[in-house]
C-alpha cells in the first residue's frame, strides 16, 4: 500500500472515510481540516454534484498550513499541467502557476442542476511531509454553460515543500448550491 502512495496510485480497497461535507446554498467554500495529517501516505478527496450558484465558475481548492486559520492564495504556487476534452469539440491545456489550484478550466461551469453538476477525484501523498513538492492529480468532469461535456484531468504541484494540513473547496465566484465532498484516507503499509 505503501509503495502505491510512492508510485503516485492509490489503492481504493484501502480508502477510509474521514470526512464528509455537504454545500446548503449559503456556503461560499468547505474546509477539509480534520485527518490530513500523517496517519495516512495518500488522500482522496471526491466531490459529487456540486452545482455553483453563479452560471460559468471555476472549481478551485487551496492549501492550509495552519488547520484552516488561513490559506494559501498568493506567490503562483500551484503550478498546472492539466488538459481537457469537450463534447463541443474544444481541447484546452491549462499550465503555469496560479494562486490556487484549479479542479476544472475556462470558467465554464453552468449552474442548472441539470445537467449542470461537477464532479471530481483529487489523490494527493503525503501532504504532512516537510521535504518534497506536492503532486496532485486531479480528474473532473462536468457540464459547461453552453451544453457541452468537459473531461479534465492533469497534475498540480503545489510548488512548496511546506507539509500542509488542510484544504478549501470553493467556487470561483459566488456560492455553491448542491454536492457533497468526501474525504478518503489510504491505510499505511
Amino acid at each position: 500500500t505503501g509503495e502505491l502512495a510512492e508510485q503516485g496510485r492509490i489503492d481504493e480497497s484501502a480508502l477510509t472515510l474521514i470526512d464528509t461535507q455537504v454545500f446548503n446554498g449559503s456556503t461560499s467554500w468547505i474546509a477539509m481540516t480534520t485527518g490530513i495529517d500523517s496517519s495516512y501516505d495518500a488522500y482522496r478527496l471526491v466531490i459529487a454534484n456540486a452545482v455553483p450558484i453563479s452560471n460559468n465558475v471555476d472549481m478551485w481548492l487551496r492549501v492550509s498550513l495552519d488547520a484552516g486559520v488561513s490559506w494559501v492564495s498568493t506567490g503562483s504556487l500551484y503550478n498546472h499541467a492539466l488538459q481537457q476534452f469537450s463534447s463541443g469539440g474544444a481541447t484546452v491545456t491549462v499550465t503555469g502557476g496560479t494562486n490556487q489550484l484549479s479542479l476544472s478550466s475556462s470558467g465554464a461551469i453552468s449552474n442548472t442542476t441539470t445537467p449542470g453538476q461537477f464532479s471530481a477525484t483529487v489523490d494527493f501523498f503525503r501532504p504532512s511531509q516537510a521535504v518534497q513538492k506536492k503532486v496532485v492529480k486531479v480528474q473532473s468532469g462536468y457540464h459547461d454553460s453552453g451544453g457541452a461535456t468537459r473531461d479534465v484531468w492533469g497534475t498540480v504541484v503545489y510548488n512548496s515543500s511546506a507539509a500542509f494540513n488542510g484544504l478549501q473547496l470553493l467556487a470561483s465566484s459566488g456560492n455553491i448550491s448542491t454536492g457533497a465532498v468526501y474525504l478518503y484516507g489510504m491505510r499505511k503499509a
